[in-house]
């Protein structure tokens, strides 16, 4: 198998996955944070918790809108997935000189094919974990928020000291 790159399929660049998780990672660390929050009544760290959430899913947010433009009709990459297919048949015809026809029924066997396809599930998973979580952790902030505010209402609450 050679060495296929995204870049060979689609204009993502490696920054970005290097971005997104470290983004997950500092989600993960407020997840933690607050499913295991001491302090039941602790507005200030859960306040901390938000703005951390806050900051990081916007950072989230923004990846999300670039990956789901490879997004249509409800499935990821599935221009790509033609273009490929495409590619291979023209790739099978200039090589072996077959028709269109005979080239449609061999293009799932080509190597081509098969290395490229690969990566692009490899990458779609990718795009939808990155979908996943970002509505995941939208809930998260969701109940953050929401916990503060049950404290705030909360006639036995009292400012936890530090």
């Amino acid at each position: 198998m050679s060495e296929l790159k995204v870049s060979s399929l689609v204009d993502y660049p490696e920054k970005y996955f290097l971005e997104i998780k470290a983004i997950l990672h500092k989600l993960h660390q407020v997840t933690v944070a607050y499913s295991s929050a001491d302090a039941l009544y602790d507005i200030e760290g859960l306040e901390r918790l938000k703005r951390e959430a806050t900051a990081q899913l916007e950072l989230l947010a923004n990846h999300y809108a670039r990956t789901k433009r490879f997004k249509t009709m409800g499935d990821y990459l599935e221009e790509t997935r033609k273009q490929v297919k495409a590619e291979t048949i023209k790739l099978i015809c200039q090589n072996e000189g077959l028709s269109v026809n005979q080239a449609e029924k061999m293009v799932y066997a080509e190597d081509f094919y098969k290395e490229r396809i690969a990566l692009m599930e490899t990458l779609k998973a990718f795009f939808i974990r990155v979908e996943i979580m970002y509505e995941n952790y939208k809930n998260l902030l969701k109940s953050i928020i929401q916990s503060i505010s049950l404290c705030k209402k909360d006639p036995n609450y009292k400012p936890v000291e530090n």
